[in-house]
């Protein structure tokens, strides 16, 4: 067996050149040699598109729920003033009515009394007649307030209450006249279906649009 000496040292007058020659990799080795990394950045980009797809889809959807929740919210309010409108409206053609009834009466016995030459009666319808005008005057005011707030409730032309302002055009026209025509129980429980008609199809309709965006949501958030 040979011994080497461990404290020999080995001196060279020039570098020693070396050649390190590594093998070709073609395009394909090297996708295939980095292959989990590919598939690893792939999965990041993946989860990260699909995160920003999902925050878009939830922020359309919650601007499209709010949306339709405040048209829902203004129909609701919408019908409920149209509700107390017709409510305030019918209310003031009785009176009206009512007083223009008075106010006809009194102005008949106050003529049979000037026939009778009854100064005291006279006298008692001309103050009966004088109270029932001012009262049928407040009347014929807030007749013609919710006349016209009930208007404005409706977009102009509009064929679905088309009919009903005809029959209130006919009982402005009575109150409106010199002589206080008389309104008669038909004329007033026409006007009260068709309202009632007209309240009936906006709820339905108010329903029927919460019902859809209820399940639109719904649809959306699954």
């Amino acid at each position: 067996m040979t011994r080497i000496d461990s404290n020999v040292v080995l001196e060279a007058s020039k570098a020693i050149p070396l050649k390190i020659q590594l093998p070709e990799l073609d395009s394909i080795s090297i996708i295939v040699n980095n292959l989990p990394f590919i598939i690893t950045i792939f999965i990041v980009a993946s989860s990260a598109f699909v995160t920003w797809l999902s925050y878009k889809k939830s922020i359309v959807a919650n601007r499209d729920s709010d949306h339709q929740n405040k048209i829902s919210e203004f129909r609701h309010n919408w019908l409920q003033e149209l509700r107390n409108t017709s409510s305030l409206l019918v209310e003031h053609i009785h009176m009206c009515n009512l007083y223009s009834l008075r106010l006809n009466q009194a102005r008949d016995w106050r003529g049979s009394a000037l026939e009778s030459e009854d100064s005291t009666s006279v006298e008692y319808y001309q103050a009966e007649i004088n109270k029932y005008d001012l009262l049928f005057i407040e009347s014929q005011k807030k007749f013609y307030h919710d006349y016209t707030k009930l208007k404005l409730l409706f977009k102009n032309n509009d064929i679905c209450s088309e009919y009903l302002f005809t029959l209130l055009d006919g009982i402005h026209s009575k109150i409106n006249s010199v002589e206080h025509k008389h309104i008669s129980n038909e004329e007033i429980d026409k006007i009260i279906t068709e309202l009632r008609s007209i309240l009936k199809d906006e709820w339905e309709t108010t329903k029927e649009r919460t019902w859809l965006k209820r399940n639109r949501g719904h649809a959306l958030y699954a």
